[in-house]
């Protein structure tokens, strides 16, 4: 069948995976749902700035984007 969910599994995870973050952070920050846009926009900043791939220059996404290490 096209377009359904099996056909594509990698969006499908990575939809998952910054929904049960957001829901994590909105759980655990004790925060009410109307925070939702703002949960799931941090746990996707969150996701994107953390390690991918660790080797001898340790790659990260934003360096990918902004060409230069960000500053820590």
């Amino acid at each position: 069948m096209p377009y359904s969910p099996a056909m594509n599994g990698i969006a499908e995870r990575a939809n998952r995976t910054l929904t049960e973050t957001a829901r994590g952070l909105l759980i655990e920050a004790g925060l009410p749902n109307y925070f939702w846009p703002d949960a799931v926009r941090h746990a996707c900043v969150a996701k994107n700035r953390a390690l991918t791939h660790v080797g001898e220059d340790k790659w990260v996404p934003y360096v990918e984007w902004i060409g230069r290490k960000p500053k820590t």
